[in-house]
């Protein structure tokens, strides 16, 4: 089954542009994982105050290519920060 291509992220340095009152930071200490053959969904949440339920505030779905390239720039940001 051949796949497609997925789009390149921004290269290092170029501008990503956002209007932050449409675009806010949603902070998360919980991502639950689904997939299916053709991809996967991230659920994003936090945890409730009593510590038993979790409130999605965002599910992100992208292609297991993706994915792959998610996981590289996060382990690159993380050898930087444990430096």
């Amino acid at each position: 089954m051949e796949h497609p291509t997925p789009e390149p992220l921004p290269a290092p340095g170029s501008q990503v542009m956002m209007d932050p009152t449409r675009v806010p930071v949603l902070y998360t200490d919980s991502v639950n994982v689904g997939s299916t053959d053709y991809g996967l969904v991230l659920n994003v949440a936090q945890f409730m105050p009593d510590g038993k339920q979790q409130f999605v505030v965002a599910r992100i779905g992208m292609s297991f290519e993706h994915a792959k390239k998610l996981v590289e720039v996060m382990n690159n940001h993380l050898q930087k920060y444990e430096r």
